[in-house]
């Protein structure tokens, strides 16, 4: 997501979401101090994974997506698709960033 609408996002989120998904990251949530960008966990369901059975650390994280913030994108279509290419995500049909 482009660094400002993930910064807006960060805003409206919160306020946007339905009551069982949770917004964490390093500022909110002291377990996630070493994630530098945000998940929205469901929390709903629960899932742990093996670092966590193996250390005794359960962070309870249900079903999360990661959300990252982009810099730098490029404003041309073939500057952008190489940029997706090279970050190994399929970005070139993105009209909304240009």
């Amino acid at each position: 997501m482009p660094r400002l609408d993930y910064e807006k996002f960060l805003c409206v989120a919160p306020k946007e979401l339905p009551g069982y998904f949770k917004l964490v990251n390093w500022k909110n949530t002291p377990e996630f101090s070493t994630n530098l960008f945000t998940k929205i966990m469901d929390c709903r369901q629960e899932y742990l994974n093996e670092l966590e059975i193996k250390v005794g650390k359960i962070l309870n994280q249900g079903v999360f997506i990661d959300i990252f913030p982009m810099d730098g994108i490029p404003k041309n279509r073939i500057s952008l698709a190489s940029y997706g290419k090279c970050q190994g995500v399929g970005i070139s049909k993105v009209p909304s960033v240009l």
